[in-house]
């Protein structure tokens, strides 16, 4: 019988343990944070895809594009780097939105000002009157929203259109959206994201006008991708490739920002999705995915054998702040802890910390922020001390690529003793009188 009992508290007690992994093991499920199950974001990057051209029409290519696009399981835009149309008119755009109205359901369709979307300079204006450049242009803005560019937030990245056209057709890029690209690109960095810049015409194009102040702000900014169409065919070693511009400067500042930090951004150039236009008689797309861990994957696909022809895999930017308390005295108490409200601009927990949340420190010692994607803004305040201690001023810096310190100085002076304090008050009282 005792055997019995002892058999049974030995079983009992196997149940409570397994129960009790169970449990911790539910527990830490639901605790890991939900950011480490975020769901990707896809982008089919498209380019030249010539609606409406005369001697072999690309409504088929561009229709089989956008079924390719919508078997992505989390698409989220379809993005057109220029020459969307052929010569600009109505009823070539009139396809386009017809064509995503009919295929897209949730996706949204970004695209770029080309010089064919406004009738290539006015090339066919001779043998067709109708097609000028100020209609082009009219009918481009229809589909996008009555304005040239645009800006488009998503989850993991922020997608930015740039690029314009004169009265005459040539392709310009102004000083308001060079202004423009700046603030749209401060946002992005600021919320952590990466950033989708499409522009018909490749970044190293000797065409660009004011091309020398678009890379010194593309080059100022971290995490950047930038989208282009225009040749038609890409080598494999240029489709996506670093691009390191000899420009190094901005003609903008920005809060925290170090000015000799300079970034490379990644260049994507996409191959004609037109066969026809392609050259080969061979359409092309792209497909950009986006982690929530910053890990970026691109894909040239030929869309003729639906086939994946090469992949290319990197990372989001990311580096590592580290606060640091500083007592500006050698003696001072080592136990004492001082309070510390950090703010990360991208309104994320990093360190265990939530942004806008406190967190203390012992007098001397340094906590560590890591994985904070570049150009996120870090402010740190001090909120409370000890008696004895000075208040540090506040800090403020934007992550970069590498490492920074932020150094929060505060004195310490012992605060005098009750009885020195009753002293002084007596002394001060007795000299009064």
């Amino acid at each position: 019988m005792e055997f019995e009992a002892v058999t049974r508290f030995a079983r009992t007690l196997r149940c409570y343990a397994l129960a009790a992994i169970t449990v911790c093991a539910v527990a830490l499920f639901f605790a890991t944070p939900s950011q480490a199950f975020a769901t990707p974001e896809d982008f089919a990057l498209l380019a030249d895809t010539h609606l409406g051209q005369p001697y072999k029409p690309s409504y088929k290519e561009t229709e089989h594009a956008l079924n390719w696009a919508i078997k992505f399981d989390n698409l989220k835009a379809v993005c057109v780097a220029g020459d969307l149309t052929d010569r600009g008119a109505s009823d070539s755009y009139d396809e386009w939105e017809s064509l995503c109205s009919s295929i897209l359901d949730g996706p949204v369709h970004i695209q770029a000002l080309g010089d064919h979307d406004t009738g290539k300079n006015g090339e066919y204006l001779r043998h067709f009157p109708e097609l000028t450049v100020a209609r082009g242009y009219a009918n481009f803005l229809k589909v996008n929203g009555g304005s040239t560019t645009s800006f488009t937030q998503f989850e993991t990245a922020n997608v930015i259109t740039v690029g314009g056209v004169r009265a005459n057709g040539y392709r310009i890029i102004t000083k308001e959206m060079l202004e423009q690209l700046n603030s749209r690109l401060q946002v992005t960095a600021r919320e952590g994201k990466m950033a989708i810049v499409v522009c018909h015409y490749p970044y190293d194009n000797s065409a660009l006008n004011m091309r020398s102040k678009l890379m010194g702000i593309l080059r100022s900014y971290p995490n950047v991708i930038y989208v282009s169409g225009h040749k038609h065919q890409y080598s494999s070693s240029k489709q996506c490739q670093v691009a390191k511009p000899d420009c190094t400067t901005t003609p903008f500042k920005r809060v925290g920002f170090s000015r000799d930090t300079k970034y490379s951004f990644r260049s994507i150039g996409v191959n004609a999705c037109s066969a026809y236009r392609a050259g080969n008689g061979i359409s092309y797309a792209d497909s950009l995915t986006i982690k929530e861990n910053g890990q970026i994957t691109v894909q040239k696909w030929n869309l003729t054998k639906n086939l994946v022809e090469k992949k290319w895999v990197f990372e989001q930017a990311k580096s590592t702040v580290a606060v640091k308390s500083v007592p500006a005295s050698k003696r001072y108490p080592r136990k004492n802890l001082l309070e510390y409200r950090i703010t990360f601009s991208d309104g994320k927990a990093y360190g265990g910390v939530n942004s806008g949340e406190t967190f203390l420190l012992k007098a001397g010692r340094t906590k560590k922020f890591s994985n904070i994607p570049a150009g996120v803004l870090v402010t740190v305040k001090q909120v409370s001390a000890p008696k004895g201690w000075s208040k540090a001023k506040s800090v403020r810096v934007e992550v970069g690529k590498k490492a920074r310190t932020l150094t929060m100085k505060a004195k310490y002076k012992k605060p005098a003793s009750s009885s020195s304090r009753r002293l002084r008050a007596t002394s001060a009282s007795g000299a009064s009188i």
